[in-house]
């Protein structure tokens, strides 16, 4: 399943973020959509994907953990995304 997550960390820095970008790169989160073309788009900061055989809880239970891994506090989002669409995300590939 497809699924869109969202992190907010309160009182986070840049390099809280880039923490966090490290954190779920290895729990398997990406930070770009890829099109139906092939090509690849950059994801807003602290916005993610990812495709997992996994329910909506154990992705948002995942991505707390990557979350926590801050230091910070925060806030996660998690929607299972059937469809996507954008306007306006730079291309990357």
């Amino acid at each position: 399943m497809n699924f869109s997550i969202r992190i907010e960390l309160h009182g986070g820095r840049a390099e809280d973020y880039a923490a966090l970008h490290v954190a779920m790169e290895k729990c398997g989160f990406r930070r770009y959509v890829v099109a139906d073309d092939g090509r690849a788009f950059a994801l807003p900061i602290a916005e993610y994907a990812g495709t997992f055989n996994a329910t909506i809880k154990d992705v948002t239970d995942t991505a707390g953990v990557a979350a926590a891994s801050t230091g910070r506090p925060y806030s996660v989002l998690v929607a299972e995304a059937q469809q996507q669409m954008w306007v306006g995300l730079q291309q990357i590939a």
